[in-house]
């Protein structure tokens, strides 16, 4: 691998903001969008009223070409198109079975953003959260409390509650981002003070992560979550419901064919920053099993540079291969490991208290607690995340 040190910029990432987008997304959407625009701000009347099926159906929007935007506008017109989508599909979620037909005059844009963006056309987890944020103050930082929804679903406390915190951690992560690139430079050069710097880096930043992580239930209700957040965010591939599994088919979209498309759900494991510190950081994943294989799926659902960043960061030998030649290094190492494990931990403990552990009602053909919102059983992928990370703390020497 080359010597010369990651570009981040190159892949659209910051040290001040990590993976989010390197302007605030924008709000407002060309004019020939004003249809799909005006319709989505109100999607949570709509679906109070029980009536976004037929508004829905009404929007209409020009033929255009996703290239005469730039990339910043293609995302948040995909970000609309698939709130529009997702909501859509799942609004009878309670009573009903979904919506897995989607009209034309939405299914068409949509896979065109899709195809220009490099993605897939569904609500994943780049235009949930990364894409749909504002600043209350826009002078003010990037946290929580300095932070709004530009689209919800039902909307209120509890939606915020659980999609900010991830725009919060996003932000704080980059820190440990750019620490880890700089950490990998310094081992390649065999620079040891330097990598030390750049590990604490990490460790102060993954520290705050945490933090922002265990104030999540603060202002989203596991029961809440359960039945006014989560419905809208599920996919079909490997759903609990064998109809949902025959996926969605997409109307006027000629290379599909009429075949129904099977995708997964909106999920915290397309994001991109644990992948990333696990590579840099030598956490390694059995590539043969399920966990491994669906980890490399997720990146499917990423932004295409942040996937060729990820690509970059695998080559070569990780941090961990240098400090066990410098044991001088091993504490600070360690407990940045440590504060992964406490992350996916936390993350675990919410897993089951927001999902497992909420009683089975009517509607759980569409909303199942026995699988995450990507399809997986959550519970032993989670688990096995944890067991990796402590897998690589290192021993020792004394």
């Amino acid at each position: 691998m080359s010597m010369t040190p990651v570009d981040l910029k190159k892949y659209g990432v910051s040290a001040e903001r990590g993976f989010l987008p390197s302007r605030d997304p924008p709000r407002k959407l060309p004019k020939e969008f004003r249809s799909l625009e005006r319709a989505v701000q109100e999607i949570p009347a709509w679906l109070h009223a029980g009536c976004w099926g037929p508004t829905f159906e009404k929007i209409r929007i020009p033929k255009v070409d996703p290239r005469n935007y730039s990339t910043h506008m293609q995302e948040a017109i995909f970000r609309d198109l698939n709130f529009a989508t997702a909501a859509y599909i799942w609004e009878l979620w309670r009573d009903e079975k979904p919506r897995l037909v989607i009209p034309a005059n939405i299914a068409v844009p949509l896979v065109a953003f899709a195809d220009a963006l490099g993605r897939h056309p569904c609500l994943a987890y780049t235009s949930y959260a990364p894409y749909n944020w504002s600043r209350l103050d826009p002078s003010g930082p990037i946290e929580y409390r300095n932070l709004a929804l530009i689209r919800t679903f039902y909307g209120g406390l509890d939606e915020s509650g659980f999609i900010l915190p991830h725009i919060d951690i996003e932000a704080r992560a980059g820190q440990a981002i750019d620490g880890g690139v700089h950490a990998k430079d310094a081992a390649q050069k065999g620079d040891v003070e330097p990598c030390r710097d750049e590990l604490w880096k990490i460790l102060i930043a993954l520290t705050a992560i945490v933090d922002t992580l265990k104030a999540l239930t603060k202002n989203c209700d596991p029961y809440i979550y359960k039945e006014r957040v989560r419905p809208f965010i599920f996919g079909t591939k490997e759903h609990s419901d064998k109809e949902i599994r025959k996926g969605i088919i997409y109307k006027g979209v000629k290379k599909y064919k009429g075949k129904p498309q099977v995708y997964r759900g909106e999920t915290g494991a397309q994001s991109v920053i644990f992948p990333f510190l696990d590579a840099i950081m030598g956490i390694v994943h059995d590539a043969t099993d399920e966990l491994s294989v669906h980890l490399r799926e997720m990146r499917g659902y990423m932004q295409v540079e942040h996937r060729a960043l990820l690509e970059l960061v695998e080559k070569g030998a990780s941090i961990r291969d240098f400090v066990l030649q410098h044991p001088e290094l091993t504490e600070v190492y360690n407990a940045c490991i440590k504060q992964m494990v406490a992350f996916r931990i936390q993350h675990y403990r919410f897993a089951k208290a927001y999902i497992f552990n909420q009683p089975s009602k009517r509607g759980e053909h569409a909303n199942p607690h026995n699988v995450g919102t990507g399809g997986t059983k959550f519970d032993k992928s989670l688990f096995r995340h944890i067991l990796d990370t402590r897998h690589a703390l290192i021993k020792s020497a004394a």
